[in-house]
């Protein structure tokens, strides 16, 4: 385990450890090594506050994001980043839309812009209590 890094992330879902197996995939064949895809979206980052952005961004997530992450296959984490500009109800739909998907994650960054988004893989998955090496 490396250095325990500043809380810059809250893991609103789902909560505890992801059940089943864990989306890691082999390099290749004959070595020793794995991989994850992990994909990030940002959901209205500093935007929470307008709601026709809000509502837009819910309706695509809801009709066209969501579906497709969905059929992508079990070999990926999906990680959606909202902020506390995001309003309560909103957390909550989106919270409802990601349930039945162990994998799809709803994280808050503490701050608009907190370079939190941009961080390496391992940093995280670290941050989100998915890492335990």
């Amino acid at each position: 385990r490396g250095p325990a890094l500043p809380p810059s992330v809250t893991r609103l879902s789902p909560s505890g450890p992801i059940e089943g197996a864990f989306p890691w995939f082999t390099m290749g064949e004959g070595l020793d090594a794995a991989g994850i895809h992990v994909v990030t979206s940002r959901f209205a980052l500093d935007q929470g506050n307008q709601a026709h952005v809000v509502n837009r961004h819910m309706l695509l997530l809801r009709h066209v994001s969501l579906p497709s992450m969905a059929t992508q296959g079990k070999d990926l984490l999906w990680v959606i980043f909202i902020d506390r500009t995001l309003p309560a109800p909103a957390v909550r739909e989106l919270q409802e839309l990601v349930a039945p998907y162990p994998r799809f994650v709803l994280a808050r960054v503490k701050a608009p812009g907190e370079p939190v988004v941009n961080l390496p893989v391992r940093s995280l998955l670290r941050a989100l209590g998915l890492w335990e090496q």
